[in-house]
């Protein structure tokens, strides 16, 4: 090959590794702030339940949803699925007593999950799938 083949495939090479960089990096900032959303609404929670008051859980996400499923500890992935209403997962994203598991979706599709542990969400948050206006955390106020 000629010296203008190999600088072009050399300029495409790096072209493309600057892609999927920028691509990476995206996805792993994307993570970094759904995780720092996650721990914000825990701690939301624990200080609802030591001082009263309720946690509106859209205010922790960032991202859009329309409707939240709240699964309780150790639901396996047919009970995930079967609430969903298809197929998701084969994972069992709860593997102990204090985790809960929030699925977010939009227009019928998942666009997040999250292991939940920050204390109790309340039972009524496990019976049915609520809106953004609907998905409040109303903890019973802990005595000191």
């Amino acid at each position: 090959m000629n010296k203008k083949v190999h600088i072009l495939l050399l300029a495409g090479v790096i072209a493309m590794g600057s892609w999927v960089g920028l691509a990476t990096g995206s996805a792993v900032s994307a993570t970094k702030q759904e995780t720092a959303a996650k721990t914000s609404l825990e701690e939301a929670v624990k200080r609802a339940a030591a001082q009263g008051g309720e946690v509106h859980i859209r205010d922790y996400t960032p991202f859009e949803w329309d409707l939240l499923h709240v699964f309780p500890p150790y639901s396996t992935p047919d009970q995930i699925n079967a609430r969903l209403g298809y197929h998701w997962t084969d994972r069992h994203l709860s593997s102990d007593e204090g985790t809960s598991i929030l699925v977010f979706t939009r227009q019928g599709r998942v666009v997040g999950h999250w292991s939940y542990t920050g204390g109790s969400l309340g039972q009524s948050l496990y019976e049915q799938p609520m809106s953004p206006e609907e998905a409040v955390v109303k903890p019973a106020v802990k005595p000191n």
